[in-house]
């Protein structure tokens, strides 16, 4: 004997909702269940008109905030970066570089000369900060009652 729920829940609605407004069909359970139940087919027809009427308010509010003009030019620019997806990279130039600079054969990394002193500097750095980090979480000395 199959065990059959007597009614169709909300989420299970939901589900066929979504499943037809993205053009799948309906489970096959539960687009029999709503053939035979009266009751199921009235909830499910209160549901489609409610998320109709808010899909249309939601679609009315959009077209007041991003009216068709900015939609379109929107849209134009989406196109022009689809377009150049399959072309090669463009070169950027910096400033203070110009592109005849350098030869091709030229190496492309350069060193940098480091004064000595940055290197004093982080090692010094780096022992005060030890050193302040031992004396933050050393234990607070004990103190000593004198002795009688």
């Amino acid at each position: 004997m199959i065990f059959r729920a007597r009614h169709l829940q909300e989420d299970r609605l939901f589900e066929c909702y979504l499943a037809e407004q993205g053009g799948e069909p309906i489970e096959p359970p539960a687009a029999e269940h709503l053939t035979d139940c009266g009751a199921c087919r009235a909830r499910y027809g209160d549901l489609r008109r409610f998320m109709d009427g808010l899909r249309l308010e939601a679609d009315a509010e959009l077209d007041e905030i991003f009216p068709s003009e900015r939609s379109r030019v929107q849209q134009q620019q989406i196109a022009r970066r689809i377009e150049q997806l399959g072309r090669h990279a463009r070169v950027i130039s910096f400033p203070g570089h110009r592109s005849g600079d350098r030869s091709p054969s030229a190496p492309r990394s350069r060193s940098f000369a480091v004064p000595h002193w940055i290197g004093a500097a982080a090692a010094a750095s780096l022992l005060i900060g030890i050193g302040a980090g031992s004396l933050y979480h050393s234990p607070p000395p004990r103190h000593r009652t004198p002795s009688r």
